[in-house]
């Protein structure tokens, strides 16, 4: 594996969990004083101030590296549920990565097309409705091989549950970017 590979795969898991606290801090599933500023990418993001919540978020963005890096990962969803512990809304980031032909990727492209993400996320709550008191959440990675994951910290889980006689849910495209040909693909999209 070349060292832009495993930067590369570096990089992603970073923005991954960029992702998880941003949802987070922007949907106020805990309090908006838990965050605090922090910068990547050139761009002002948030980032929890609780060490375990942050270990927690971590050690999930870290897990997906062999997936990543094996081309099985498929999409991470950060998964708010209400109270009853139902589906109330999903952050779906989708992507597909050609991992042999990484070492032909721009690292400044990837940069630029990351920060677009993380700013494009920022401001996806001006058209969302307000999430009822007590949410939580839960992130989900799928793969094309469930033995590409830590088992201590993923369990095999059919997909969250939607309310009974709920809607179907609205998809509404936050961000979408192709780097290469065919190297490196991603879109973020919420159901809500």
């Amino acid at each position: 594996m070349s060292d832009l590979t495993q930067e590369f795969v570096n990089v992603f898991c970073e923005f991954v969990e960029a992702v998880i606290h941003q949802i987070l801090h922007l949907r106020r599933i805990y309090r908006p004083e838990l965050f605090e500023r922090h910068r990547l990418y050139g761009i002002t993001t948030r980032r929890s101030r609780h060490p375990d919540l942050n270990e927690y978020i971590h050690s999930i963005a870290i897990s997906l590296k062999g997936a990543l890096l094996q081309g099985l990962l498929n999409k991470v969803t950060v998964n708010v549920l209400g109270q009853d512990g139902m589906l109330v809304e999903r952050y779906v980031l989708q992507s597909k990565v050609t991992v042999p032909k990484l070492v032909d990727l721009d690292p400044v492209e990837l940069e630029h097309a990351l920060r677009g993400f993380l700013l494009k996320l920022q401001f996806a709550d001006a058209w969302m409705k307000p999430l009822p008191q007590g949410c939580a959440f839960e992130v989900a990675a799928y793969t094309t091989d469930r033995s590409s994951l830590p088992l201590q910290l993923w369990i095999e889980d059919e997909e969250c549950e939607r309310r009974l006689g709920a809607p179907e849910p609205t998809i509404t495209p936050i961000k979408s970017a192709k780097l290469g040909a065919d190297i490196f693909q991603m879109q973020l999209f919420a159901e809500c």
